[in-house]
């Protein structure tokens, strides 16, 4: 296996944690899986986030913003995405959906060449110091787990008395991604009050709200993924989330 590319990161700001970003219905875009300490960490991709990383004795300053790109006319556009902009010396380029392209945009500019950078190694997210230092303010750290095909993943936890619940309460948070109406759809799952809650998303847009008294019967509404039980569906079911 090649040795992964090294680079000078420091970090500038770590950026700040917005509640309706990292644990809203969008919150997958804003945290990165990465390899740290022989496990996979979710780092969260902090808005205002930047770094400074010298490549060829040239700076390149990374900044994360809120969405994805400057044209609302894209189709692709959202507000609750991060956005990525690379400047360096008198380049600096327009928001891009990822960091690769942003800094590969702007280095290729620079030498003049077709090189290509990973983003996230330029950015320092796989650096301990930068690391533990976006994780520094992270009181729940996220993480994934496959039911079948189907990767979920859980953002928050909350705890109540409701054995209908398993236990969970209201501040539990999960997604996933699957097919609706024959298009691919993003599932929010979380618990408000007494209800058990199902959003779905289709291209950035709510299309679809289903409650009920627990995970079970909204899933039943839902009518899909039948071969499950709605329990499972939130994410209740896994070993770290019994109570």
């Amino acid at each position: 296996m090649p040795k992964q590319k090294e680079y000078s990161v420091s970090l500038i700001s770590a950026g700040e944690l917005i509640d309706n970003l990292y644990y809203g219905p969008y919150s997958r875009e804003w945290w990165l899986a990465r390899p740290i300490s022989n496990n996979t960490t979710f780092c969260p991709i902090c808005l205002g986030m930047k770094t400074l990383t010298i490549i060829n004795n040239r700076n390149f300053i990374i900044t994360v913003v809120q969405e994805n790109t400057q044209d609302i006319e894209d189709p692709n556009y959202n507000e609750f995405q991060p956005g990525y902009i690379c400047q360096s010396e008198g380049l600096r380029n327009n928001v891009c959906e990822n960091s690769s392209k942003t800094i590969t945009s702007v280095y290729q500019k620079a030498f003049s060449n077709k090189t290509k950078h990973a983003g996230p190694l330029v950015m320092g997210f796989d650096i301990p110091h930068i690391s533990e230092a976006l994780l520094s303010d992270v009181h729940f750290h996220p993480f994934a787990f496959k039911i079948e095909n189907l990767s979920v993943m859980v953002f928050s936890i909350g705890v109540s008395n409701n054995s209908d619940w398993n236990y969970a309460g209201e501040g539990y948070k999960s997604s996933f991604i699957h097919d609706f109406n024959h298009s691919q759809s993003l599932f929010f799952q979380e618990f408000d009050d007494d209800e058990a809650i199902v959003r779905i998303y289709k291209e950035f847009q709510e299309i679809c709200v289903f409650r009920d008294a627990n995970p079970n019967l909204v899933w039943k509404k839902i009518g899909i993924l039948t071969k499950f039980n709605g329990s499972t569906l939130f994410g209740l079911e896994h070993n770290e989330i019994k109570l």
